[in-house]
């Protein structure tokens, strides 16, 4: 003879009960992601994809700094960009203003010093161009602080230096693996007074005092130096358009991954409403006729077992 396992009235009423509470817990958790609109609210709703969500939260933070990094740095482009075609215009002037001056049949001692006084203008100008900044930043000096380009010595015969532009450049992170640089040598661009190189600063000073004396020879000399000044900031200008470009391709990106991170974001821990709608209602559906089951189990009592 098999055994039987014993039911008592206690035994049924303690799952019923428990069978109830987890109905309600259920009804619960359900409510609170509808209301919330999360499947996760606390990591122990799903702990694979707390760790997914957590992962991607840090990866759009990161994103958002790219983005606030691309944006500044191609600011900061443009304002390089912005001086250097302005001193692209003031060169222009000087040129044209230096081949005035070798027109010698036309020319008297009265315009020469009115053509020189223009190329001293175009010199202070262009020296302030040199020294242009972005948020108290030099352009053309990287981190170096203060002004980029100094003048000491009487007028005519000044000394260009610049600040300490090989300390450091300056780079900004547009991506996960890129960075770009924001800042532009300015002795690249103006030139240095060290070796064979001769400043912008140093040859628009001598044209100046050329123009003014009458010398042409050696007003085409420096006319040439000149020119070729003009074609370095030219191809400055340029390779700074390909930075632009580049920092505005990372902005590009930067939109696409956040517009994929937002929907793995959401693949991970939204919720389906349909689906949870659906599971609500069979949970409330369930909840009820346990109620009732439960009731008529519950009701039972000595009297019932007596009769």
């Amino acid at each position: 003879m098999s055994g039987l396992s014993r039911v008592t009235h206690r035994t049924i009423q303690e799952q019923s009960l428990a069978n109830l509470q987890s109905n309600l817990a259920s009804m619960a958790t359900l409510n609170e992601q509808i209301s919330t609109g999360k499947r996760i609210n606390k990591p122990s709703d799903d702990p694979t994809g707390t760790v997914d969500a957590l992962r991607l939260r840090t990866l759009q933070r990161d994103n958002v700094q790219y983005g606030k990094n691309a944006d500044d740095g191609l600011a900061w482009l443009n304002a390089t960009d912005t001086a250097l075609k302005s001193t692209t215009a003031q060169l222009n002037v000087a040129v044209n203003r230096t081949l005035q001056a070798l027109n010698s049949g036309t020319q008297n001692s009265t315009s020469r010093a009115a053509l020189a006084a223009e190329v001293d203008g175009v010199l202070s100008a262009v020296k302030g161009l040199a020294n242009s900044t972005y948020s108290d930043r030099s352009l053309f000096a990287g981190t170096a602080t203060g002004a980029a380009v100094t003048a000491s010595g009487a007028a005519g015969s000044q000394t260009f230096a610049w600040a300490t532009t090989g300390a450091g450049t300056v780079q900004r992170q547009i991506g996960p693996d890129d960075s770009v640089r924001v800042d532009t040598d300015g002795t690249a661009v103006f030139g240095a007074d060290s070796g064979s190189d001769t400043s912008v600063f140093t040859v628009l000073q001598g044209l100046s005092t050329a123009i003014k004396t009458g010398d042409d020879a050696t007003t085409r000399t420096l006319l040439t130096k000149l020119q070729d000044r003009q074609a370095v900031v030219l191809t400055a200008a340029t390779e700074l358009g390909a930075r632009q470009n580049r920092v505005m391709a990372a902005q590009d990106a930067v939109a696409d991954r956040d517009v994929s991170l937002t929907k793995q974001l959401s693949d991970v821990q939204d919720l389906d409403f349909p689906k949870a709608v659906i599971a609500l209602t069979s949970q409330q559906t369930a909840y009820q006729a346990a109620l009732q089951v439960t009731a008529k189990t519950l009701q039972t009592s000595l009297m019932d077992f007596i009769r």
